[in-house]
């Protein structure tokens, strides 16, 4: 067991595990104001509109 637990890790004969910083060049970009323009922008998508879950007639 002790053996696979190695492995698993990426020990000698196991999986090599990288690390993907696909996203690192995005991560930290939008200053201030865009964060507040993206957060006035989507301010209303968690409403639910009641109007579209009332039963039809």
């Amino acid at each position: 067991m002790h053996n696979l637990s190695i492995r698993g890790l990426g020990g000698p004969g196991g999986r090599q595990w990288r690390r993907h910083n696909d996203l690192d060049a995005l991560a930290g970009t939008w200053s201030a104001a865009d964060a507040a323009e993206f957060e006035q922008a989507t301010a209303g998508i968690d409403e639910i509109d009641a109007a579209l879950w009332k039963p039809e007639a």
